[in-house]
């Protein structure tokens, strides 16, 4: 039974917010400036921030209201009764009991975004979070994994409902050091007696992370993390969000020195290419991953986000199971690869089954023969993939396929705006970002 606090408790919700910026403030104080992590969602930030000075409760219906850490988009309004509705059947299809005790949200939620269902007290992003739980319980039984790490939890509303589901679980949070005050509060609110860690000083890595139910991790520290046993790697909307360099950098931890046995992912795939400096390619796999989810623009998804056109807001949802390093045959990667393109080939709609085999065929071995295909497919329908698949094209020696007339058109002026924009945006903010960051 979920035990947090209620909004009575103010002393305790005022102690948990004097913690959280007291320990992010000795986080950040040797910090490098975060201002190019942030990018275009430096701005929503600083609104968030301003909800610091208040009471700990404004700090998380803020959190929950507003979308750009909560990461919900009908929390409320004329279609929640469709989503909520949607939802719970589609949880109920998976089987989560939804009648247990635990699962309602938490006790001090925005009564903006609350509705309730036979006397339970629900919110539309909670059950979007369940269905992120129902989704990876059809392969993983939750309650069996020991460590889980989170790359960007936002608010905690996900890890909160892993921890309902598997009460045991050791949970490790990486994100930005704004980001992880309100993770922080939100989490230590509802799990009060939980025991905790966060790492101010890379000197915390050295002395140990054993024994906490939750280890929270500015991003700076992450190269000093010690090589962890990772059941379960978890990002959902945000390695879309960042520079190409830092998701690249994230999978690689993930990949190279992490011990991560499962990584799953719910981000961008194939929506429109855009101007803003974001990633192009959400979760570069290498090839040592078994593909054991793959679902492009799951239900969960679509129910959540029934007003958005399906090719502005386009997901791909992966879950894959790491290949033990003894099992590893780099020919038989080049088989698979090959493989998966015959099946492309045989594929007449370029949909789910067309897709799927390709994105394997590339990851699995990348070369001349699977490449020009898939380019010229993200080239021709102007997706934010193509620039990346491109220049790996190039760095192969090969040729890159035509693609139509206003397809060209579109990618040389969009990097013409991108480049004037970034440096505008870097003109702009300066030393203001700097003096607000206190760097």
């Amino acid at each position: 039974m979920n035990t947090g606090l209620t909004r009575n408790d103010v002393s305790e919700f005022s102690s948990i917010l004097l913690e959280a910026k007291r320990l992010y403030s000795e986080a950040v104080s040797n910090a490098p400036s975060r201002e190019k992590l942030w990018g275009w969602g430096f701005p929503h930030m600083k609104a968030y921030w301003k909800t610091t000075n208040e009471s700990m409760e404004s700090l998380l219906h803020y959190a929950e209201v507003e979308p750009h850490i909560a990461v919900n988009h009908h929390n409320k309004g004329h279609l929640q009764g469709f989503v909520a509705e949607r939802m719970l059947q589609y949880l109920g299809g998976k089987g989560l009991d939804i009648g247990r005790q635990e699962f309602c949200s938490a006790a001090h939620s925005s009564p903006d975004i609350t509705f309730h269902v036979a006397g339970k007290t629900l919110t539309t992003d909670f059950l979007y979070r369940l269905g992120i739980c129902a989704n990876i319980q059809e392969h993983l039984e939750l309650k069996e994994l020991n460590t889980i790490l989170e790359l960007g939890a936002g608010l905690g509303t996900l890890s909160r409902c892993i921890k309902l589901m598997n009460p045991k679980v050791r949970y490790f949070i990486l994100d930005l050091p704004e980001t992880l005050l309100f993770s922080f509060c939100y989490l230590r609110s509802n799990f009060p007696n939980a025991s905790y860690k966060y790492v101010t000083r890379k000197e915390d890595m050295a002395s140990g992370l054993d024994g906490y139910e939750f280890v929270f991790v500015p991003s700076h520290f992450s190269p000093e993390l010690p090589k962890l046993k990772i059941d379960l790697a978890v990002n959902t909307h945000s390695l879309g969000e960042m520079r190409q360099e830092h998701s690249l950098y994230y999978m690689k931890l993930f990949q190279t020195h992490l011990q991560v046995r499962h990584f799953y992912s719910l981000n961008r795939y194939l929506e429109p290419y855009r101007t803003n400096p974001e990633a192009s390619v959400s979760a570069m796999l290498d090839p040592h991953w078994t593909t054991v989810r793959w679902d492009f623009n799951p239900t969960i998804t679509v129910i959540d986000r029934p007003t958005i056109p399906v090719d502005l807001m386009c997901t791909l949802e992966l879950l894959v199971e790491r290949v033990p390093e003894s099992k590893r045959k780099e020919s038989d990667y080049g088989k698979l690869s090959q493989e998966w393109l015959t099946k492309a080939k045989e594929t007449e709609l370029k949909g789910q089954a067309w897709h799927r085999s390709m994105w394997e065929s590339v990851r699995l071995n990348p070369n001349l023969e699977n490449l020009p295909l898939y380019v010229e497919f993200l080239g021709n329908a102007e997706c934010r993939e193509w620039p990346y698949y491109r220049d790996l094209l190039i760095s192969l020696g090969g040729q890159v396929p035509q693609i139509t007339p206003s397809a060209e058109k579109l990618f040389a002026q969009r990097q013409s705006k991108l480049r004037r924009k970034i440096r505008g945006m870097i003109r702009a903010v300066g030393k203001k970002v700097l003096a607000w960051l206190g760097i």
